[in-house]
């Protein structure tokens, strides 16, 4: 019978290099990073996202109740400046004396009180628009009429393309001390091409 090789000194087995073999790689690659890692690393962030927290029963509908609010205070907020707007632009484009309250204004253009008699300035130079309006704002006064409509287009007509009788009757209209308070007349009344001309009762 064959008697099996002595192993000599320095000499190992295979199963025992192997096990050395296993370790040494081991350590050799412990710093590795597998390529599945890697390639997640290199397109984003190496951070991991945090799970979501549990919603307590009833606060994502609080929280919509409250978007909500907010929405409707957004909206109430931009209406509240759509009538501020409102008021500023009637607010400039009318007159009143000192003492006579902002109501009367609307109020005469609502047609409150009613229109009596309209003046028109189509076709006229600026002195015979002057004229034309003094003598009908007295006329109007000696008949007891309250309310007037003057009529002075919005300057479409004119050479320079501006409306010049507009604004001029306007200021004739702010010196005369008839007049109580005035403003432009409703769009279906003519809009800005119109004014309506609150007067002061003939003693």
């Amino acid at each position: 019978m064959a008697c099996a090789a002595k192993k000599t000194s320095g000499e190992k087995t295979a199963g025992d290099a192997t096990a050395e073999d296993q370790a040494a790689w081991r350590r050799e690659v412990a710093d590795v990073v597998p390529i599945k890692t890697a390639s997640a690393r290199s397109e984003g962030s190496s951070k991991k996202i945090p799970p979501r927290a549990p919603v307590a029963p009833g606060l994502e509908e609080r929280g919509a109740r409250s978007a909500l609010l907010d929405l409707r205070i957004g909206r109430r907020a931009v209406s509240v400046r759509s009538l501020e707007l409102k008021k500023e632009t009637e607010e400039k484009d009318s007159f009143r004396v000192s003492g006579v309250p902002r109501r009367i204004v609307a109020a005469l253009r609502r047609g409150q009180p009613r229109i009596g008699d309209e003046l028109d300035l189509h076709g006229m130079t600026r002195d015979e628009a002057e004229a034309a309006l003094l003598r009908f704002l007295e006329t109007a006064r000696s008949r007891g009429i309250r309310a007037v409509r003057l009529i002075h287009g919005q300057g479409h007509s004119s050479p320079a393309g501006m409306p010049v009788l507009r604004a001029l009757s306007r200021e004739w209209l702010r010196a005369h001390p008839a007049v109580l308070a005035f403003c432009f007349a409703p769009p279906k009344e003519g809009g800005a091409g119109a004014t309506l001309i609150l007067l002061r009762r003939d003693k």
